[in-house]
C-alpha cells in the first residue's frame, strides 16, 4: 500500500471518528505520539461496538501514510481477522501455548520477523484484556531484548491496546478469584504506564439506547438484585428480554432459515457450558439431516499417548478405547459428525493471509478419505487435513494426542467463544447461572437491540412477573477504574531463543 492510498483511507476513517468526541480525543493524543515517535503506551477501553476497531484502522493507515511500520495483533484469531494486516499475538511474538506463570517468547532475535518488529513504530493489540499476564510480560521482555540487540534499527514504540475489562478474563483452570486476577494483564507491573481512554458512545446499540444503558449496568454490576420465588437472593431480573422455554423454540427463533448457512452465520445460541453447547449443536444437526435430508458422515480420530518410553508408566497400558472417550475443551471429539452444507467453525489458526483463523465460519462442502473441503462465507474453498491436538492427561505424566479434523458445529457457542462477535440474533441459555466475571455482559451485548435476543429459561427461574432471573458475576477489582491490586508474583527473566 502506498502512502497516498493510506492517507486516503485514514481521511475517510477520520470522518467517522469526528462524530464521536471520545474517539476524537483518543485519536488526537495517540496520533501526536505516532508523529513525534514518542515511546508511549495507551489503552482504549470500550464496550463492543463503541468504535475500537475504527480507531485501530485509523492508526494503522495514519502510520503507513507517514511511512512508519505497524504490527497489528490480537489475542484471538477472530479478533485478528478484523484488523488490517492482523495476526494473533502468539504467532507474531512466538508466545508459547502454556499455563506457566512465566513465559519466554521463542522468536529468534536474528530473524527477519524480529527485525521487522524492532523497526515498527506502532504495535496494536486487540482484545488485550483477554490475554494472560504471563504472555504480555513475555512480549515486554522480548521488546527489551530487541532494543538491546538492534540499537541502530530500534525505534520508539507506540503501544496501543484495546478491549473491555468488563468482559470475560483469561481462563485459568481451577483458579481462585485472586489467581484469576493475578493472571490478568491488570496485575502486570506495566499497567501503571498506560494512558487510558474510554469510548462511551455505543454505536452498536444506537437504535436501542435503553438496552445499551442496561447492558452497561450489567457490565458494571450496578443492577439491583432480587430473590427467586424460593427466596434465594443474589439474582437480577432480565426484564428487557423475552423468554423461550424449549429447545425447539430456541432454535426456531435463532435460525428461521436453518438450511441456509449464510443466514445462520450471524446468529448463535450462547450457553455457559460446553455440554449445553454440544446439545444445541446436535439438535440443529439432527434437524438438518432429518428435515432437510442433508448427508452426514462420521470421522473417527486416531488417539495415542506421548510419554517417556524408558519409564514404566501406567499410562502405557491404557487402551485406545479409553483414549477415545477422553474429551478436552478446544479439541474435537473422537467421533466427529460432519454434515454437508452445515455451518462449522475452524478450530485452529491456519492462514492469516486468507483469513482462515480460529473461530472462522466455514461451510462444509465435501468429505474425502484424507481431507475435507470447506468454503468461506465469501465463496473461497480450501482443503482441510486432519491435525494433531495435544493435552495433558489428568493427574498423569503423559500427553494425549488426537489426530482429527479441526472443525466444530457453529450454531451454538460458549459465552467465552462469543467474545468479539456481532450477532443479528441470539438466544442466551440461562437455565444455569453464569459462573465467571463478564459472562452475562458478553452474552447479552452481542446484539444491537433487545428485540434480537431471547432468554432460554425455565418457569422455576422466573419471577412473579414472568421475567427470567439469573446471577450476574462482576469482580470490581478487574474493572478499568478499580485500583490495581499488588503484584504477588515474582518475575523470572529468561532470554528468548537466539539471544
Amino acid at each position: 500500500m502506498t502512502p497516498k492510498e493510506a492517507t486516503q483511507k485514514a481521511q475517510r476513517l477520520f470522518k467517522r471518528i469526528a462524530t464521536d468526541t471520545t474517539q476524537t480525543a483518543a485519536a488526537s493524543d495517540i496520533c501526536a505520539a505516532i508523529r513525534n515517535c514518542t515511546e508511549a503506551s495507551f489503552f482504549v477501553h470500550g464496550a463492543a461496538g463503541s468504535g475500537k476497531s475504527t480507531l485501530a484502522e485509523y492508526f494503522t493507515y495514519t502510520a503507513l501514510a507517514a511511512k512508519k511500520g505497524v504490527v497489528n495483533v490480537a489475542t484471538t484469531g477472530q479478533a485478528a481477522s478484523h484488523l488490517p494486516f492482523g495476526a494473533t499475538a502468539h504467532s507474531v511474538f512466538q508466545i508459547p501455548i502454556s499455563d506457566d506463570d512465566v513465559l519466554t517468547c521463542t522468536l529468534p532475535l536474528d530473524s527477519q520477523a524480529a527485525r521487522t518488529l524492532a523497526a515498527a513504530s506502532v504495535i496494536q493489540w486487540d482484545e488485550w484484556p483477554n490475554a494472560r499476564r504471563s504472555a504480555w510480560d513475555s512480549v515486554l521482555k522480548l521488546l527489551q531484548h530487541l532494543k538491546e540487540h538492534y540499537p541502530g534499527l530500534w525505534v520508539n514504540k507506540v503501544i496501543i491496546c484495546y478491549g473491555d475489562f468488563r468482559q470475560i478474563p483469561p481462563v485459568l483452570k481451577f483458579g481462585t478469584r485472586d489467581a484469576i486476577f493475578q493472571n490478568s494483564v491488570r496485575a502486570s507491573t506495566s499497567w501503571s504506564a498506560f494512558c487510558c481512554y474510554e469510548l462511551k458512545v455505543l454505536h452498536r446499540q444506537q437504535r436501542d439506547s435503553g438496552y445499551a444503558t442496561w447492558i452497561s449496568s450489567i457490565g458494571d454490576g450496578t443492577l439491583p438484585t432480587t430473590q427467586t420465588l424460593d427466596g434465594e437472593p443474589g439474582y437480577i431480573s432480565l426484564d428487557l428480554c423475552e423468554n423461550v422455554f424449549s429447545e425447539f423454540n430456541t432454535v426456531a427463533f435463532c435460525f428461521p432459515a436453518m438450511n441456509d448457512p449464510h443466514d445462520c452465520a450471524d446468529k448463535k445460541i450462547l450457553a455457559p457450558t460446553n455440554a449445553a453447547v454440544d446439545s444445541f449443536n446436535n439438535f440443529v444437526l439432527d434437524k438438518l439431516t432429518s428435515v432437510y435430508l442433508l448427508p452426514q458422515y462420521f470421522k473417527h480420530s486416531a488417539d495415542y499417548l506421548e510419554y517417556d518410553h524408558g519409564s514404566d508408566n501406567v499410562e502405557s497400558y491404557m487402551t485406545s478405547e479409553f483414549l477415545n472417550q477422553q474429551d478436552q475443551n478446544g479439541v474435537p471429539p473422537h467421533k466427529l459428525r460432519l454434515v454437508l452444507g452445515a455451518l462449522y467453525q475452524v478450530m485452529r489458526n491456519f492462514s492469516p493471509r486468507d483469513r482462515l483463523m480460529n473461530h472462522t465460519h466455514v461451510i462444509l462442502r465435501s468429505v474425502h478419505d484424507n481431507h475435507v473441503v470447506i468454503e468461506t462465507l465469501d465463496g473461497r474453498q480450501f482443503p482441510l487435513p486432519r491435525i494433531c491436538f495435544r493435552w495433558p492427561l489428568a493427574k498423569g505424566t503423559t500427553t494425549v494426542v488426537r489426530r482429527q479434523y479441526p472443525l466444530r458445529p457453529a450454531y451454538a457457542s460458549t459465552f467465552n467463544g462469543a467474545q468479539g462477535s456481532t450477532l443479528m440474533r441470539c438466544v442466551v441459555d440461562s437455565r444455569s447461572s453464569p459462573f465467571m466475571h463478564g459472562h452475562l455482559y458478553v452474552a447479552l451485548g452481542r446484539v444491537r437491540e433487545r428485540a434480537a435476543v431471547r432468554i432460554f429459561t425455565t418457569l422455576a427461574r422466573c419471577n412473579s412477573k414472568g421475567h427470567a432471573l439469573t446471577k450476574n458475576i462482576v469482580w470490581q477489582e478487574l474493572l478499568l477504574h478499580a485500583p490495581a491490586k499488588p503484584n504477588t508474583r515474582k518475575p523470572v527473566l529468561k532470554r528468548p531463543c537466539g539471544a
